[in-house]
């Protein structure tokens, strides 16, 4: 989001106050980064986060799902407009609309029609692999549509947001103890916004020092389709994280597990859920 003349002054003011009592900060918004079949690992981060009562004003989550299984009594068919209506938290999904060549995210301020599950659909459609999905402007599928005009084609929004941290830095976003003298949809990094994103420990240790991309062991065919996937998402998304985003970012060990989705074993779910406790404790602990 582009940042406006008039506000550069408040929102360098607003990061160096943000991080200067980050961790004395009472978070509202959680951003997770897309993480495919390895986001079990994001259970145990919210165990951790609950258990030290950081998210006791939790308002809104954005997550990139890039699966879900779920079957609560009407909850398969709930819009966004119904989870906001009920009191639940908001929620943000992104999708990518490629013939539009833009991220789009899904909530009840936008596309309050939209069913959840929709959404999720979309976000977890990662192209050449998941079959895209054709929807009009209200976030209605189309399905098998013989004329795409007017259509959106959708797919995974980790393409071009999977760890948008970003979404929530605006005025409009911040609660009255964040913000004094509130400017309405001002750009300013949010002091209520936490990111939660999981990492290979090469990948970990590279962003402390914020060096780039860590090396990519290449010992066969998987290992080179995986860097290749790697580098190409990992440019698009990196580019607009700067030293104030990691600051609020909270990193979890893969533990050397892989996105693709696939069974795993009860001890490989301990391994993750073990991660993302870990990595709210170090996160914490600093």
């Amino acid at each position: 989001m582009r940042v406006f003349p008039k506000y550069v002054f408040l929102s360098c003011g607003l990061i160096f106050l943000v991080f200067s009592s980050l961790k004395a900060q009472t978070y509202r918004n959680l951003v997770f980064e897309g993480a495919g079949i390895r986001g079990v690992a994001y259970a145990g981060a919210l165990m951790q986060l609950q258990e030290q009562k950081i998210l006791d004003k939790y308002k809104t989550c954005w997550r990139n799902f890039r699966w879900c299984n779920y079957s609560f009594s009407g909850f398969d068919r709930i819009t966004f407009r119904q989870l906001h209506v009920r009191g639940f938290k908001d929620l943000y999904i992104t999708g990518t609309s490629l013939n539009r060549q833009k991220i789009i995210v899904f909530s009840h301020e936008n596309y309050p029609n939209m069913k959840v599950r929709d959404a999720i659909r979309i976000s977890m459609s990662i192209p050449l692999y998941y079959e895209a999905v054709h929807i009009d402007s209200s976030g209605k599928i189309v399905q098998n549509p013989k004329d795409t005009k007017g259509l959106d084609v959708m797919v995974d929004g980790g393409i071009l947001g999977n760890f948008p941290i970003q979404i929530f830095d605006s005025t409009k976003y911040f609660s009255a103890n964040a913000y004094m003298e509130t400017v309405k949809n001002a750009f300013a990094k949010n002091p209520e916004t936490l990111g939660v994103r999981i990492d290979s420990d090469e990948q970990i240790n590279a962003d402390k020092n914020i060096a780039g991309l860590a090396p990519y062991e290449i010992n066969e065919f998987a290992d080179y389709v995986s860097a290749f996937y790697n580098i190409i998402l990992e440019n698009l998304n990196r580019q607009s994280l700067d030293e104030a985003d990691w600051k609020r970012t909270i990193s979890v060990s893969s533990k050397d597990i892989g996105p693709k989705v696939k069974k795993l074993s009860d001890a490989q779910k301990n391994i993750l859920l073990e991660s993302g406790k870990a990595g709210v404790k170090v996160f914490f602990s600093k």
